[in-house]
């Protein structure tokens, strides 16, 4: 459960009122995944490789941002079809 409204939070709501409740209902099971991705990071040490890592860190971050540009184009081409 979530205490305070976050990034998490106002992406749930955005994607339920704009697509229903289904939609919403997989937001937030993604976002659960990725909390518990980050939590079996955090205990096998991963997390730490990552904090003192600037080079794996900053791939990491571009990789991310690639994978999100990927699926925002993915998304604009559904749309206009």
């Amino acid at each position: 459960m979530t205490a305070s409204p976050g990034p998490g939070v106002l992406y749930v709501a955005t994607r339920s009122l704009a697509q229903g409740r289904r939609a919403g209902f997989a937001s937030t099971v993604g976002i659960e995944f990725g909390e518990i991705e980050w939590i079996v990071a955090a205990t096998t040490g991963v997390a730490l490789f990552l904090a003192t890592s600037v080079s794996a860190l900053t791939f990491l971050r571009f990789a991310d941002a690639a994978y999100l540009n990927l699926m925002a184009i993915g998304s604009v081409r559904q749309d206009r079809q």
